[in-house]
């Protein structure tokens, strides 16, 4: 859905203005977190990344074909940012972030109940999708973008199963295996595959990989296998030729077109939410094309130098909560850091063939729970004197040097 200045919903009479309500809900945050927090905290070599991010992009509104399309993607970007600083500045002990994901899974319970409504019925999202019950359970109006969405849910559950006491493992189980039906049944290939990437990567982190990869894999076949509408969703998902907009050969025409047009503007791009009217133009359609890859996206709105500033923060990114899953020795953080590394791997994977950025509820999640990671790394290396600390001799010596700054102060 295209969020500009003329996007409007309507509630009983009232008619209101969908980036007016952004607007006031991104802005209210950020006074709420001001006028409780004295000094609001961030992690330097984030923060500067998303700062710059975030002016580059603005700055590219003077020259976009699509100004207005560009403002409401505007606040798609810094919606997530500002997510990531009020978590990162609200967390302090392991029960706030375990408090988090436990609203994430469990806010998720229609959606998983719905997720074996439709394995028991044969009822799948795509035929239902105008109906009452996918309005219920989710704010999504395709099957990608809800596909994508339980991807949190599904890593924000296998944590806490991990995590959890015995007794209290069952209600995440729970989500867990309705987050990963409910996956299969959307037709989301994309999202199953970056799940499958993002899983790998997780379990191959874990010491205990050897034991965790075959029993994930045991585990995965016999959900499969014990229902028939699953075991024919399946194969048909890895084996039927997917049509019409979201299929491959649609993505191939809209992907190619996209580098045509990239050509006459490599640098900076057409301007920031340009790529939809771009892709509108060079294919002379009526109706939005959207590019179905992010980083097409991002390469027609800001070129190549917003690319690479893109890339840069999401490398970082990851190269941070890698380092805590390697060599933090907290048993709970270094899991947390582990997640992160394949909850992030698996969006790298499927922001190639879906449209992430402007999903402002899966993205905000994502940098929710990065920011948990990242947060729990610095509160491990604050507890005790960063000088004697050992793990501060495992950090990057940039990070060191943020960490015994902030100790002096």
């Amino acid at each position: 859905m295209a969020l500009t200045l003329e996007t409007f919903f309507y509630l009983g009479p009232f008619r209101m203005n969908v980036l007016a309500v952004y607007g006031l809900v991104t802005v209210g945050m950020m006074i709420v977190l001001m006028l409780v927090k004295r000094r609001i905290e961030m992690p330097k070599y984030i923060g500067y990344q998303m700062g710059f991010l975030l002016l580059f992009l603005a700055a590219s509104l003077v020259y976009s074909v699509a100004p207005s399309e560009g403002i409401g993607d505007l606040w798609r970007i810094i919606t997530p940012c500002v997510y990531f600083c009020f978590t990162y500045n609200f967390v302090k002990e392991q029960k706030d972030v375990s408090a988090i994901y436990k609203s994430v899974a469990l806010g998720s319970i229609v959606p998983v109940l719905f997720g074996f409504y439709q394995a028991i019925t044969g009822k799948f999202l795509h035929e239902v999708d105008s109906g009452p019950l996918i309005r219920i359970d989710s704010t999504f109006w395709v099957a990608t973008n809800y596909a994508n969405y339980l991807l949190v849910i599904i890593f924000a559950s296998a944590f806490l199963l991990l995590l959890q006491k015995p007794r209290h493992r069952f209600i995440y189980l729970l989500t867990l295996a309705g987050g990963v039906i409910s996956l299969l049944l959307t037709y989301g290939r994309g999202s199953i595959l970056a799940l499958v990437f993002g899983s790998g990567a997780w379990l191959i982190l874990r010491r205990d990989r050897w034991v965790t990869i075959p029993m994930a894999i045991l585990l995965g076949l016999l959900v499969v296998v014990s229902m028939p509408s699953l075991r024919s969703r399946f194969i048909e998902v890895t084996t039927v030729k997917e049509v019409g907009q979201t299929g491959w050969d649609s993505r191939q025409t809209i992907w190619k077109a996209g580098f045509s047009a990239l050509k006459k503007s490599p640098v900076f791009g057409y301007g920031f939410g340009s790529a939809t009217t771009v892709l509108k133009n060079v294919l002379h359609r009526k109706n939005v094309i959207l590019p179905h890859n992010d980083y097409l996206r991002i390469l027609l709105d800001v070129g190549l130098i917003g690319i690479m500033v893109f890339a840069f923060l999401i490398v970082n990114l990851l190269r941070n909560v890698w380092h805590g899953a390697r060599k933090v020795k907290n048993h709970f953080t270094a899991e947390l850091c582990r997640m992160n590394v394949g909850l992030l791997a698996s969006f790298c994977v499927a922001m190639s063939g879906e449209n992430i950025l402007t999903d402002v509820t899966t993205t905000s999640y994502l940098f929710m729970s990065l920011a948990c990671a990242l947060r729990m790394q610095a509160l491990d290396v604050e507890s005790i004197d960063a000088d004697s600390h050992p793990l501060t001799t495992l950090q990057p010596a940039y990070l060191r040097k943020y960490y015994a700054y902030s100790l002096r102060k």
